[in-house]
């Protein structure tokens, strides 16, 4: 086995679900199962959403984010994954999954907007106050 691709084959766990095998070919970009899962993306409440390709709205209910990790992290472990190929796989969700929960601490960006900076540089002027669209 040479490639992250080739070691988290679904055919090489027997056990491992239609469903999970959908995410996973979401995430490395492979077409495991049918209908083929587009996007993923977490809910601010922890939930999981899929949806498959040629849809528009996420109709598919995956489960909870903390299932779909510790899911993840298993399948890792039990690939047997080099190092370097953790992080890869690690950019790859990332990159695959969307995450819409909120931080629980404010990212720096977040506390720049509250301070009033539009950028975030020092020296930049103050943001002004927004007005209605309609006055």
């Amino acid at each position: 086995m040479s490639t992250l691709t080739d070691k988290l084959n679904p055919r090489r766990f027997p056990n491992m679900s239609g469903k999970m095998a959908a995410v996973l070919g979401c995430i490395l970009g492979q077409q495991w199962s049918r209908p083929r899962i587009a996007e993923l993306l977490v809910t601010s409440d922890g939930w999981v959403l899929a949806r498959d390709i040629g849809r528009v709205r996420f109709e598919n209910i995956i489960g909870r984010v903390a299932d779909l990790e510790r899911n993840w992290e298993t399948l890792l472990h039990a690939a047997g994954l080099t190092s370097e190929e953790r992080q890869e796989a690690g950019v790859r969700y990332r990159q695959a999954v969307r995450d819409y929960r909120r931080p629980r601490v404010p990212c720096p960006a977040v506390r720049r907007r509250r301070l009033g900076c539009i950028s975030g540089v020092q020296g930049e002027r103050p943001a002004t106050k927004r007005t209605k669209p309609w006055d």
